[in-house]
């Protein structure tokens, strides 16, 4: 989370496992991702950025963050491998410029 409140959600990086069904991004937390929790995505909230050097751990070293805005405006953030742009993307990928 970066800006407002989606239930289930908090403002510090957590391991999980997410997917793209349409354009909701269902989220299971690790360990043991029993719980899902979903978020209507409107789109991106800006550019797909790298990311810094000790901001996100245990995904490698060539990492992107992935902006999204979803219901009532919250801004969530995820990361991913450098690699899985694109999947991480999900439908947002015709909106993505870079």
């Amino acid at each position: 989370m970066v800006e407002g409140e989606v239930s289930g959600l908090g403002g510090r990086w957590k391991r999980g496992y997410g997917r793209w069904v349409r354009d909701v991004l269902v989220w299971a937390e690790a360990p043991f991702l029993f719980r899902n929790q979903l978020l209507a995505v409107d789109g991106l909230a800006g550019a797909v950025r790298a990311a810094e050097v000790g901001e996100v751990k245990r995904l490698g070293s060539q990492l992107v963050i992935v902006p999204l805005v979803g219901d009532g405006g919250a801004r969530v953030e995820i990361a991913a491998a450098k690699d899985d742009r694109g999947q991480a993307l999900g439908p947002m990928v015709a909106d993505s410029t870079t």
